[in-house]
């Protein structure tokens, strides 16, 4: 996959001032999009309107892209496998063991945006002790705030994957963001 190809992944998801220690530049050197999971199912359990009984193979992966003084991983996929497993995920391997794969420490990813907090993205979050998070101010009210008590668009989230996100924003390791970003850095747009 070309670096560009990340830059497509992740734009919706990097803020315009997040400020880095140091801020690397130039394009990516890699970038890897690792299957750790699967699930079969009914395609309708994923896309509200699908047939009913389309069944489809979906593989569960995070992308990972490295340049120069920065490693970059696009959500953060789940651990708690018991609770994949309710889902019918198979095929689990752990996302350390995955980037290692690739030459990759979980301990040395700088940064993780986190798409939206359902437990397939941001429910291995404890994966990445040393990173920095990035999530949507309105995704983390929705999920703190409009999610629990609400049948209706409770499916999907776990309250521990919230409690986590709160937990990273107390110890200064989550950016929440408003809205749309540009520039964020060199390289990601």
């Amino acid at each position: 996959m070309r670096a560009g190809a990340l830059a497509l992944l992740v734009a919706f998801a990097l803020p315009a001032n997040l400020a880095l220690a140091a801020e690397p530049s130039g394009p990516f050197k890699t970038v890897h999009c690792l299957k750790y999971a699967g699930i079969t199912g009914k395609l309708s359990m994923l896309a509200v309107g699908a047939t009913p009984d389309v069944e489809m193979e979906h593989p569960m992966v995070i992308c990972v892209a490295q340049r120069d003084g920065q490693t970059v991983v696009l959500d953060a996929g789940f651990v708690d496998q018991a609770y994949g497993a309710q889902w019918g995920v198979t095929d689990f391997t752990d996302l350390a063991e995955r980037l290692a794969d690739v030459g990759v420490k979980a301990e040395d990813v700088d940064v993780v945006p986190l798409g939206h907090l359902h437990w397939d993205h941001a429910g291995g979050t404890s994966r990445f002790p040393n990173a920095r998070f990035v999530l949507q101010r309105r995704e983390l009210e929705f999920a703190a705030v409009d999610v629990p008590g609400n049948p209706f668009v409770a499916n999907g989230f776990r309250m521990e994957d919230v409690v986590d996100a709160l937990k990273l924003k107390w110890a200064g390791r989550l950016d929440v963001v408003d809205g749309d970003a540009e520039g964020w850095q060199e390289g990601i747009d």
